[in-house]
């Protein structure tokens, strides 16, 4: 019997599991102003069955939960008690995990000027000005290729009378009945050619009619 008890003991001990979550910030409400935002840092410990790999689950869970409380209220009993309970009950719910207790180990609010933070707000800000620096050298870029290709072509008037172009001014003036024979070169028959030597083709145009036309 008290071996059985034993083994029983030893096996919850083993399914019995205690996680911790260390330094999580986050912004609550305040009520102090509308929109306003205060940071507080808290520490859990869960106890419960079955937590091994589970820690990302119990961060989500109480970032979740915690976002419902106002700064002021999460500080006093009251709003530490319902804090605890409705994240214990969150965590059942939304990823079937039993939570035997929830242990606030610390829970401060963040005002002091925070280095880290800093750090982190000045690497964004960095960040911020590579990339507006590489959109203007973009923006700068593209401006360029599209002065570049912007090749406009130039207007040309309208030929309306090709022919005017290529004829000369004094084309008009050319008449065929005023060309000068004198200047064509037209072969002439030799002198001593005998009229029975040649056959004409017409044959009413004479040997003599030739002559007389030279």
């Amino acid at each position: 019997m008290k071996v059985f008890f034993l083994l029983f003991l030893l096996f919850a001990m083993l399914k019995a599991q205690t996680v911790t979550i260390e330094n999580l910030r986050t912004e609550l409400y305040s009520k102090e102003a509308k929109n306003s935002l205060k940071k507080v840092e808290l520490s859990l410990e869960f106890d419960g069955e079955n937590l091994s790999n589970q820690v990302s689950k119990l961060n989500d869970a109480t970032n979740t939960v915690i976002s419902s409380f106002f700064y002021e209220d999460i500080f006093t009993e009251l709003g530490k008690l319902r804090f605890k309970q409705s994240l214990s009950k969150y965590i059942n719910k939304k990823y079937k995990i039993d939570i035997k207790d929830i242990y606030i180990i610390k829970l401060k609010g963040v005002q002091k000027f925070d280095i880290e933070e800093l750090k982190s707000f000045l690497k964004d800000y960095d960040n911020e000005n590579e990339l507006k620096d590489d959109k203007k050298e973009v923006d700068d870029k593209k401006e360029y290729i599209s002065k570049e290709n912007n090749i406009t072509v130039p207007d040309i008037d309208k030929i309306t009378d090709v022919g005017a172009l290529l004829n000369d001014n004094n084309s008009n003036d050319l008449n065929v009945d005023t060309i000068d024979p004198s200047i064509l070169e037209i072969p002439t028959l030799p002198k001593d050619i005998t009229p029975n030597l040649i056959q004409l083709k017409d044959k009413n145009i004479s040997l003599k009619d030739i002559n007389a036309s030279r």
